[in-house]
């Protein structure tokens, strides 16, 4: 059946592009003092996304959810610190404008650490090795 002359097909655009396919994704959480950024990162075929909500002291959201996308060419390391008291996920950017709209610590503007519950070790295990190498495979 064509669809040159229908109506109610609608046409598909060559230039179109398809979503992103995440591969995997981890929960995260960085503590701001008086307010909380709860999160999750995820590794795509093109870079690493992060979608995040404010909360503050009582758990209550402030704002709506916000995300920004980080190519794999912007990106000089992942890093994961696996410690008793804790798990580190650590993005490493080559410029602060990468991480411009991402609320971070004092102090940081082109790396973002951010903890990672035990149960969810396993995850982000398999995010940083998955981003690392997509990272690895654009040098090659």
């Amino acid at each position: 059946m064509s669809t040159d002359n229908n109506p109610d097909v609608p046409e598909k655009s060559p230039d179109s592009e398809l979503p992103a396919l995440t591969i995997c994704s981890v929960p995260f959480s960085i503590d701001l003092g008086f307010t909380t950024v709860q999160g999750v990162a995820g590794v795509q075929t093109t870079g690493v996304s992060l979608e995040w909500r404010i909360y503050d002291m009582f758990d209550a959201p402030k704002g709506p959810m916000e995300s920004i996308h980080i190519p794999f060419t912007s990106i000089e390391t992942i890093g994961l610190k696996k410690r008793p008291w804790g798990t580190k996920l650590t993005v490493l950017c080559k410029s602060p404008r990468d991480l411009q709209n991402f609320p971070l610590p004092a102090g940081s503007l082109n790396e973002l650490v951010c903890s990672v519950r035990k149960k969810h070790l396993q995850q982000a295990e398999m995010f940083a090795a998955e981003s690392l190498l997509k990272v690895a495979e654009l040098f090659t």
